[in-house]
């Protein structure tokens, strides 16, 4: 029996992602829900769904369900793998250029999905970068339209050897 090869689809535009991102951020309490339940699950669905609708009719495309979930699947990947190595860079030692900042697209997948970024911590490494990201909806004053904006904290503090040193009464001179 002969197999015949699947076609290879359109590659996504920069601008197909970016409205695929936008969209998926106004939907992102329910396409990111965790929970398999049945009636989340039927949401998810019909969700997902309109998306598609919604990113075909906008782009031009015709661009199916899966398509669509297994475009957000990679940029989320993509994302994480960028800011995992941006993480690697900023913690090796030996001085040389400051690693390069995460994308705008990568922090803006990262704000739409936090669960999927949350970085393991020892609040006994005291060299841990820690970060947290939340979103801010920002208004433009010429269109009137808003927008999700991630923002990201980085909290670090260079101290912390001195101020561990501190609370348990050591001092050094």
């Amino acid at each position: 029996m002969e197999h015949a090869k699947k076609k290879r689809g359109e590659n996504w535009s920069s601008e197909e992602k970016n409205i695929l991102r936008q969209l998926i951020a106004e939907s992102a309490k329910i396409l990111e829900d965790k929970s398999t339940k049945t009636n989340i699950n039927m949401l998810k669905t019909r969700e997902w769904k309109n998306v598609a609708n919604k990113l075909n009719e906008i782009a031009g495309k015709n661009r199916s369900v899966e398509e669509i979930k297994l475009a957000w699947k990679r940029m989320k990947l993509a994302a994480k793998a960028n800011l995992s190595l941006h993480r690697i860079e900023q913690s090796k030692t030996g001085g040389g250029n400051k690693p390069p900042s995460p994308s705008p697209e990568d922090l803006e997948v990262m704000a739409i999905a936090p669960h999927d970024f949350v970085v393991d911590v020892c609040d006994c490494d005291s060299d841990a970068v820690m970060t947290n990201t939340t979103t801010a909806i920002v208004e433009d004053p010429d269109t009137g339209h808003s927008s999700i904006e991630p923002i990201v904290v980085i909290i670090s503090d260079e101290n912390v050897e001195s101020s561990i040193e501190e609370k348990q009464g050591i001092i050094i001179s």
